[in-house]
């Protein structure tokens, strides 16, 4: 608001200026252009006297050098003019993109796997933008909080209405960031930045949209079930994943959805574990137990990081969140199954599911 009064009260001024400048410029060359129609007066009615055209002629020369002279001042007048108000145009600007360049510069700053040691972002500029960082503080502490209680996800069984929770909030803090974003972004010339804005908050959406998926999962329902058909269909929605076994039938006490998710996110892991990384999926039956394998030849896990894996905001991929195992340990658990892990690095990944028949 006190810029936008600003770049008001120059416009007005300028106008205000330049409209007095062009009225005394008229005034003035009006009052030249008489005096000359009078001296070519006196000199018409006059062609006798040579003393009185000698003094006609001089009038007349000292008229037109006045006049040039007052028309080099003017304009003298309105170039400082506009000097100043393209100064003072370039110092409004600059008072915007400054606040602008050190939100973006902060933004680069925040670390998401470490995001505790975020510090809030001082309010600078317009209110507008100072607007648009209160809201992204708010959000960071909000993702801050959320991150704490999803780190005690265990300990709550209604981790699902968490997550609704945490999608319903958040996006509520998205909404006025991205109003205030979109809006800077008509009025800014460059726009690489603000775009960039827009850019993490679509990261920050990709994120709800996982919290989203778990949140929409169905509560257990547990009965007898042939997981060889559901380990087939949710291998047809991946490549490079393949089934050792000719086992046709092995009945377990499973929900037939939270046991195809889990499998769905055991694979994806494993996938994204490395490039071109392959993943098999292999079944042991001992005993009473029963064993499925999904096994990757990605990167590893190193081994001071395979007790962690599990831990809820646990991560060592760019851009994750660190929940996708930390679910799976969720849902093999209510289905009474256990998980475990081995891992060699640059050599694979081994999870292992244990069901009782």
């Amino acid at each position: 608001m006190k810029y936008n009064f600003i770049i008001i009260t120059i416009i007005l001024l300028s106008i205000s200026l330049l409209s007095s400048l062009i009225i005394i410029y008229s005034i003035i060359n009006n009052q030249i252009i008489n005096f000359e129609n009078q001296l070519i007066e006196i000199q018409n009615n006059d062609n006798s006297n040579k003393e009185i055209q000698k003094k006609v002629n001089l009038f007349r020369v000292l008229n037109r050098k006045k006049s040039i002279e007052i028309t080099r001042a003017l304009t003298l007048l309105l170039s400082i003019n506009l000097i100043i108000i393209l100064l003072l145009l370039s110092l409004y600007i600059y008072s915007i993109q400054k606040p602008i360049n050190y939100f973006y510069k902060k933004i680069k700053e925040i670390k998401i796997n470490n995001i505790d040691s975020y510090k809030q972002i001082e309010p600078k500029g317009s209110i507008e933008i100072r607007s648009l960082v209160l809201a992204f503080n708010i959000l960071i502490e909000k993702i801050i909080n959320y991150q704490k209680l999803i780190g005690d996800i265990n300990k709550f069984q209604g981790w699902k209405q968490i997550s609704r929770i945490i999608v319903h909030e958040i996006n509520n803090l998205i909404s006025p960031i991205q109003t205030y974003t979109e809006y800077l972004l008509e009025k800014q010339s460059d726009n690489d930045k603000l775009n960039f804005i827009l850019l993490k908050l679509n990261d920050i959406r990709n994120v709800l949209q996982k919290f989203r998926e778990i949140s929409h999962l169905p509560d257990a329902n547990l009965f007898i079930a042939n997981i060889i058909p559901l380990i087939k269909e949710v291998i047809y929605e991946f490549k490079s994943v393949e089934l050792l076994s000719n086992i046709e039938e092995i009945y377990l006490f499973i929900d037939p959805v939270l046991f195809k998710e889990i499998l769905r996110n055991l694979i994806k892991n494993g996938l994204e574990s490395g490039e071109k990384t392959n993943v098999k999926i292999k079944i042991v039956e001992e005993n009473e137990n029963i064993f499925i394998q999904i096994i990757d030849n990605g990167s590893g896990i190193k081994e001071e990081n395979l007790d962690k894996i599990f831990e809820p905001g646990f991560t060592t991929k760019k851009g994750s969140i660190g929940i996708g195992l930390s679910i799976v340990k969720t849902l093999v658990e209510e289905l009474n199954g256990k998980i475990k892990v081995e891992s060699k690095i640059n050599e694979g990944t081994n999870f292992i599911v244990e069901f009782k028949k």
